[in-house]
């Protein structure tokens, strides 16, 4: 197929807007530029469309975008302990479906066609097999729990967690070349140490993406250094976890130590700034420390919670727009309203 009349914007730096047609050839863009139609060839007119890359979204959770309006007015720990995770584990295979499928749709009609996605403790291969029939390019990973302060539904034992990871890696890991495989610890508190310094061998040694959260809330913040001694990514840090492979959403409440550890490692951050606007968790420092330094710091993106705070809507265009106002905005606190794009 040959779409021809298009704008295109490739997107490689120092190129410029230009005119021209795209020939799909199956599931692959063949070629771009100016191009003539081959015999028998299907051509379609695209004038007065624009042609660019798909949006990336580095932190969703397919299986909390059901979860919307359900969770209300709360700050991130008790959000948790009440009522996410109670949800996620009443969920089976046909609800895990549905909120897949209905994340997935959302996304692609926002122009998002890569993602980074972190599930729920149990039934992450139906989440797979839903995004193998999108098209969809995606990072994917189970939820790992094996902590003392989780609920029943959703706790493993440390070798459960690592065993359901492993074969999910076997079995997903490279699908069809677009579809891979994350280690998910949920974060710090529900997880012990024990699951996560194998987590951390497995970065190391044998190169694993990790994906999790990190210094979204004071009050996480606090419970983390509690129980730990030591603030959130200096904990990841002495258990191997940092790392170029190593994704961190929110990165919220950072001091100048881990700031440093953070840069030193090559991490990510996902800073997720409509979800954390929702929690009245902060505000991301995007425009000051981060943008003085280079960070990387790719968006998470309604649609998951992270779907049930963010869930409300799955638009990219309009999470790309949450950073301006909240580089204005000094107020930290739970805001009512709709949730719909969650956290954790």
């Amino acid at each position: 197929m040959l779409l021809t009349d298009l704008e295109i914007l490739t997107m490689v730096p120092g190129s410029s807007p230009t005119r021209g047609a795209i020939r799909i050839d199956g599931e692959r863009l063949a070629e771009i530029g100016a191009l003539e139609p081959k015999p028998n060839e299907e051509v379609r007119s695209c004038s007065g469309w624009t042609a660019l890359p798909g949006f990336v979204q580095g932190h969703v959770h397919l299986c909390q975008t059901l979860f919307r309006n359900l969770a209300e007015d709360l700050p991130l720990l008790d959000w948790l302990h009440e009522r996410v995770w109670p949800l996620e584990a009443a969920h089976d295979e046909a609800s895990l479906r549905a909120s897949a499928r209905l994340a997935l749709f959302e996304m692609v009609s926002g122009g998002c066609t890569t993602f980074q996605s972190m599930e729920t403790v149990h039934g992450t291969e139906f989440a797979f097999d839903e995004v193998a029939q999108s098209g969809l390019r995606a990072v994917v990973g189970n939820t790992l729990m094996d902590g003392s302060d989780v609920p029943t539904g959703l706790k493993q034992t440390t070798a459960e967690a690592l065993a359901t990871a492993a074969a999910l890696h076997d079995d997903w890991h490279g699908h069809k070349g677009r579809i891979f495989h994350a280690l998910c610890p949920r974060f710090i508190l529900s997880c012990t140490r024990e699951l996560m310094g194998e987590l951390g061998r497995l970065r190391a040694e044998e190169g694993r993406r990790v994906h999790t959260h990190a210094a979204e809330h004071p009050d996480e913040v606090l419970a983390i250094k509690t129980a730990c001694g030591k603030r959130n990514l200096l904990a990841l840090a002495e258990l191997d976890l940092l790392g170029p492979k190593t994704s961190l959403a929110h990165c919220v409440h950072l001091d100048d130590e881990e700031q440093a550890a953070l840069s030193a490692s090559g991490a990510a951050v996902l800073h997720c700034p409509s979800t954390n606007l929702k929690l009245g968790s902060g505000i991301a420092p995007v425009r000051g420390r981060w943008g003085r330094q280079g960070r990387h710091q790719p968006e998470g993106h309604p649609g998951d919670p992270d779907a049930a705070q963010l869930a409300a809507h799955h638009s990219q265009g309009e999470e790309q727009q949450e950073p301006a106002p909240c580089g204005q905005s000094k107020r930290c606190r739970p805001l009512p309203g709709p949730a719909g794009r969650g956290e954790r």
